[in-house]
């Protein structure tokens, strides 16, 4: 890209065209404007492969993260992650218990309606 745009600058000012001067100066700020993206999905990609290597080995810090979290509700859910990294059977229950209170006191607190149970017809 930022060759084809070094291309089109170099003829047009061959040539004498100023409006394709402008093309070519346009095509090298888009080809900047790519190369910074992918170098930025490459950073974050690289830490999220790192972060997702340390939960396969366990390693993962889940205490810094439940620290940064502010409401009940996400503590709840990031404990209940971690109790299904341990992949103890009675935390993941007792996690997903508190996750599951946590969901309900929140809609209950927004005033959302709570859906019907299977088999309830609503007419």
């Amino acid at each position: 890209m930022q060759t084809s745009g070094i291309f089109v600058t170099t003829v047009a000012t061959g040539y004498n065209h100023p409006e394709f001067i402008w093309l070519g100066i346009g095509l090298n700020i888009f080809a900047y404007m790519l190369n910074v993206f992918e170098k930025t999905n490459n950073n974050i990609l690289s830490k999220i492969s790192k972060d997702i290597l340390s939960m396969k080995e366990g390693t993962f810090p889940l205490d810094s993260v439940v620290s940064n979290l502010e409401t009940d509700e996400e503590k709840a859910s990031a404990a209940a992650l971690a109790a299904i990294a341990s992949k103890d059977p009675v935390a993941i229950s007792a996690a997903a218990n508190a996750a599951l209170n946590g969901l309900t006191t929140a809609i209950d607190a927004g005033g959302a309606p709570v859906p019907a149970p299977p088999g309830d017809s609503q007419v």
